[in-house]
């Protein structure tokens, strides 16, 4: 047996020793906490009407069972008694002692103390808490919105249909600056369950005998735990997962030098699983200096000693029925400091179609403004919208109607309150022309737009630079591929750098029509790069374009026709020569428009299309490995209650989140379509750095440490006598090799 592995076995004895020596007693007339394990604890002898006692009280207002529960004062409390009825916290600043004595759980509330939302300053400290009936909820409830909450020295006991302590956040009010230290949670539901709790920190504490999980947190960010253990949790329901620490869709999290140990799920079904550590969807979390030890799972599930797993989960919806017409979300932008989102779309009223951009918090994707243009009566359109560099200002681009005949119209409006400061309006020839897409550059001093102009007898395609200062036309490329109206450009995108302009589109080629894409020089707009693909078949047009974060490559996407069927296709060229480098086509029966986006970290692709399957339109999101085109994630809408359609993708800033437009057709019989924005949680991964996992045992897979490598940092950890030690993990070393580990491989032993 090596060091490190000694001292896996030396760590968890003398914490299991510890534990039992340590946890809470009790009598037939008192419940308390052992002074070896919560130091500061008052030993029994030591009550009101004892002179150290007396002197505390002096310091603070008594609470007994004849004194008011509720605290809706600024101060200090001291308990003469036990209680046994809730205490709610009503007040900021105040800091209640239990002086030693036990809160029982009131069968109405189902809870010992309640925490009112909002309030701040709380510190509770110095005694337990206890359930009573088999409807126990919670040892502390803590609710949301509130601050710097700190629970030292508790003993919490007996909640077991409940949870020692929730902290009950929500996304708009969230928890902040909490603190739990020195403190057992034993024989509960779960010891410390956390929504929406941010910048918190739980050290030294300790969760044995628990039902389903020790410690867990959802939608956090932030928080720390340290030097916690969770030990001995033994579930019998089938359909449960139990955890020792878990976080789902949370970001930045820390779990330093804990322990899960003794974690068995006796009677899983398939799905249900046992883990020591962590869950699913953590963004730069981390693992460090942690042991898993004695995680097992009987029946159908596994047992993992560290699991971390990525999905596409969905966080939020938002759809707007404007006037029970037909209404569409053309485009989606973040941002840039990701707060926001904002969409340009058309909707209807009546015979008009009018352009309506919208700003939403881009955390729940509630409306923070709204505006609308009626240019002349007929059918507007807003087709793209795009944030400045330095997020003051919002562009968009799309087409206005008068006289019968449609003109491009680029405005520039206020980010903070949507009002209008620059317009700029297009009428080539007196025939029908439009922008699909505009792209500020990087230093925020030009726009560019693509789209379409016709004259008399075609179409071309139409690529325009304005002054960001003032929308005065800088320079003007178009060109015409045939004499129909096939030709256009559907979306433009700077390059990184600045010194790129590139567009995607249709070329007219008579009978049929080609994927062009092309490179230009801002300053002039003369071509750089060509490329046209050989597809064949009569339909094929290219409808997004995005540059890679190092501006290496571009990415595409769009739909080409082949065997009688509309394929969605994204490609990946070389910037430079505009060579492609990856395919991948997709084989449906019918595709649409695609939107196609670049990851910022340069790692994924998105790409987000509508799919019809005999008579059923449906959307598809796609994450695919930016390396090799390989799917990572896929989130497939089929909803029989809406027949559905996407138009534009965009990335978050930080990554951790893909938003998309489009519009939504209630089904049956509704030929009304709404618009949609969708958001979803992106996991970029976590941090798994020098644990120690053993005896991940189950009659399916026991496994040590599972995680993909390629989203999740994962070195310097070793695992032993799992039935399997590592998997989706590439760089371990087997003892049973020659040679050295190298320093950051992982051992499996």
């Amino acid at each position: 047996m090596n060091l490190k592995t000694h001292s896996l076995f030396k760590n968890i004895v003398i914490t299991t020793l510890f534990l039992f020596s340590s946890i809470c007693k009790i009598n037939s007339e008192k419940l308390f906490v052992n002074s070896d394990l919560c130091c500061s604890v008052l030993p029994l002898s030591k009550k009101i009407g004892d002179t150290l006692d007396q002197t505390r009280a002096s310091i603070g207002d008594v609470i007994t069972n004849e004194t008011p529960l509720t605290i809706n004062q600024p101060g200090n409390y001291i308990l003469g008694e036990d209680i046994e009825d809730t205490i709610s916290i009503e007040s900021d600043d105040v800091y209640l002692d239990l002086n030693g004595y036990t809160i029982y759980e009131n069968t109405g509330t189902s809870t010992a103390i309640m925490i009112q939302q909002e309030k701040r300053n709380i510190k509770i400290a110095n005694g337990s808490l206890k359930g009573t009936t088999g409807n126990s909820s919670y040892g502390i409830l803590v609710n949301k919105g509130t601050e710097l909450v700190q629970v030292n020295n508790i003993a919490i006991l007996d909640f077991t249909t409940g949870t020692g302590i929730y902290f009950d956040g929500t996304s708009d009010l969230a928890i902040k600056a909490c603190e739990v230290k020195n403190s057992v949670i034993f024989n509960c539901n779960k010891a410390i369950d956390a929504n929406y709790i941010i910048k918190s920190t739980f050290e030294n504490c300790k969760a044995k005998n628990c039902l389903t999980s020790g410690f867990t947190l959802k939608n956090s960010q932030y928080n720390i735990f340290k030097r916690c253990n969770t030990l001995e949790i033994e579930n019998n329901a089938p359909d449960t997962s139990i955890y020792g620490f878990s976080s789902t869709n949370g970001k930045g999290n820390l779990v330093l030098s804990c322990i899960a140990q003794g974690l068995s799920n006796i009677l899983s079904n398939t799905g249900s699983n046992t883990v020591g550590f962590f869950k699913s969807n953590e963004n730069g979390s981390k693992v460090i200096d942690c042991i898993a030890n004695q995680i097992e799972c009987s029946g159908y599930g596994n047992a993992y000693g560290i699991k971390v797993s990525e999905s596409l989960d969905l966080k939020s919806t938002y759809t707007l029925d404007w006037a029970r017409e037909n209404d569409v979300a053309n485009s989606i932008a973040w941002s840039p400091n990701g707060d926001y989102i904002s969409y340009a779309s058309s909707v209807r009223e009546g015979s008009n179609e009018n352009i309506l951009i919208q700003v939403l918090d881009s955390s729940n994707l509630d409306v923070q403004l709204t505006y609308t243009l009626d240019w002349a009566g007929f059918q507007d359109q807003g087709l793209s919208v795009a944030w400045s560099p330095d997020g003051t200002q919002i562009a968009y681009a799309g087409k206005v109607t008068e006289n019968s005949h449609s003109n491009i119209i680029v405005q520039v409006l206020d980010s903070s309150n949507l009002d209008l400061q620059l317009t700029y309006t297009l009428d080539w020839e007196g025939f029908d022309d439009q922008a699909n897409s505009i792209a500020w550059s990087p230093d925020g001093e030009t726009l560019v737009y693509g789209g379409q102009i016709t004259d008399s007898s075609t179409s071309l395609i139409f690529v325009q630079t304005l002054d960001a200062s003032n929308l005065s036309p800088q320079s003007t490329y178009h060109i015409s591929y045939g004499p129909g109206n096939k030709d256009h450009a559907f979306s433009v995108a700077w390059s990184p750098d600045g010194n790129h302009i590139a567009y995607a589109g249709r070329a007219d080629q008579g009978a049929a029509s080609s994927i062009i894409v092309e490179t230009l020089d801002p300053a002039t707009l003369d071509v750089q790069q060509t490329y046209t693909p050989p597809w064949t078949g009569n339909i094929n047009l290219a409808t997004s374009v995005a540059w890679a974060p190092d501006g290496n490559n571009i990415l595409y996407g769009g739909i080409t026709s082949q065997n009688l069927s509309q394929n969605i296709i994204v490609e990946v060229l070389d910037s430079s020569s505009l060579d492609p480098q990856l395919t991948s086509t997709g084989d449906l029966f019918t595709g649409f428009p695609v939107g196609v986006a670049w990851s910022p970290n340069g790692k994924y692709i998105g790409y987000i299309g509508s799919i019809n399957q005999i008579f059923d339109n449906n959307i598809i999101l796609q994450v695919l490995n930016s390396s090799n085109l390989d799917p990572k994630f896929t989130y497939n809408f089929d909803t029989p209650e809406y027949q559905s359609a996407a138009y534009s993708l965009a990335w978050s800033p930080s990554g951790d989140c893909i938003g998309y437009t489009g519009y939504r057709t209630p089904q049956p019989a509704n030929n009304n379509s709404n618009i949609v924005v969708e958001t979803f949680n992106f996991s970029l991964g976590c941090s798994i750095i020098n644990n120690e996992t053993s005896n991940c045992i189950a009659n399916q897979e026991g496994i040590g440490i599972s995680g993909d490598d390629y989203i999740n940092l994962i070195i310097k950890n070793l695992s032993f006598n799992n039935t399997k030690n590592f998997l989706n993990v590439s760089n371990v070393y087997s003892g049973s090799l020659d040679g050295q580990p190298g320093n950051l491989q992982n051992i499996s032993a």
